[in-house]
């Protein structure tokens, strides 16, 4: 990401720099917010004559805007509807301004203005994506689980490749409780991206809660691939190892020779065992902590050594 510094740059500048680095500029909220307004404040109207590109004065006006949603400043709200209103009297027929405005409703919560207006963008372009994963989003922060999943299942049915999308409806069935879904939602997303380690931890986690033999194995297979795709910092998977590998050599029959069987199971676990080992003996982590993962680790290699 391009470093900027407001401090060497005129106003004109350091804006036109922010817009031109490629994404949104969150960190740098704060001073889009202040260079915008000082350079608005001199405009008067006047935007060819105070040095500024044709139309620019209204890409300076959305980078207000957009600045404001990442500005705890309490005036923000204020520079904000003031310059919404501005682009939307001078473009009122733009889906770039009622995007805008959405994204501006959204953030305050106002959720079903945002709706609606996300629903007028979908009408106006049908394969709108942007606004199709936004107002599902609106219906999910509104409590409409039932509709932000129907909104998905939708939108996934003409953009199946969608992998965010995927992994979002997943999470939606689980606040539902239905774990056979959730685990469809994650094996497609594994379909088009099989290195995903996030997708393998979860479809691991599904596979767990699901419970029985066959589901154990496949849980174990998915945590040590999350595992081994992502080492340092994936401590959810290293327990989910430790564990479904525990529990396979705890319950009758659930070590099967065409798996690997006892041998393999032992070898998993000491790869998980190690990941904990490095990760609560690292500095900082206090000694009582160190001492109640190291007995439940010690626990459950007896059961697993026999």
């Amino acid at each position: 990401m391009q470093v900027l510094d407001a401090s060497r740059l005129s106003a004109h500048e350091f804006l036109a720099a922010a817009r031109t680095s490629g994404s949104r500029r969150r960190d740098l909220g704060k001073d889009i917010l202040e260079k915008g307004v000082e350079v608005l404040r001199r405009l008067g109207g006047l935007s060819l004559a105070s040095g500024l590109k044709e139309g620019e004065e209204w890409s300076i006006r959305e980078q207000v805007v957009l600045a404001a949603m990442d500005s705890d400043k309490v005036s923000a709200a204020a520079t904000a509807e003031k310059e919404l209103k501005a682009i939307e009297r001078e473009f009122p027929d733009s889906a770039r301004a009622m995007r805008l405005r959405a994204m501006w409703e959204e953030h305050c919560g106002n959720w079903p203005k945002a709706d609606a207006i996300y629903a007028k963008l979908i009408e106006k372009n049908p394969s709108n994506t942007w606004a199709m994963k936004r107002r599902a989003a609106v219906l999910k922060a509104r409590g409409r689980i039932d509709d932000a999943i129907a909104a998905l299942v939708d939108f996934l049915g003409e953009f199946h490749a969608d992998v965010g999308a995927w992994m979002e409806l997943s999470q939606l069935y689980i606040r539902q409780g239905n774990i056979a879904s959730a685990l469809f939602c994650c094996e497609e997303v594994l379909i088009a991206q099989p290195e995903h380690y996030v997708a393998n931890l979860l479809c691991a986690e599904l596979l767990f809660t699901l419970g029985g033999a066959d589901n154990q194995q496949n849980a174990r297979k998915y945590f040590s691939q999350s595992l081994l795709m992502k080492r340092k910092g994936n401590i959810r998977a290293a327990w989910g190892l430790a564990t479904t590998s525990f529990s396979l050599a705890d319950t009758k029959g659930g070590l099967k020779s065409a798996d690997g069987g006892t041998e393999k199971n032992k070898k998993l676990f000491k790869l998980a065992a190690a990941e904990l080992d490095e990760a609560y003996d690292a500095p900082g982590v206090p000694k009582g902590m160190k001492e109640l993962v190291h007995n439940v680790i010690n626990s459950q290699r007896d059961v697993i050594q026999g």
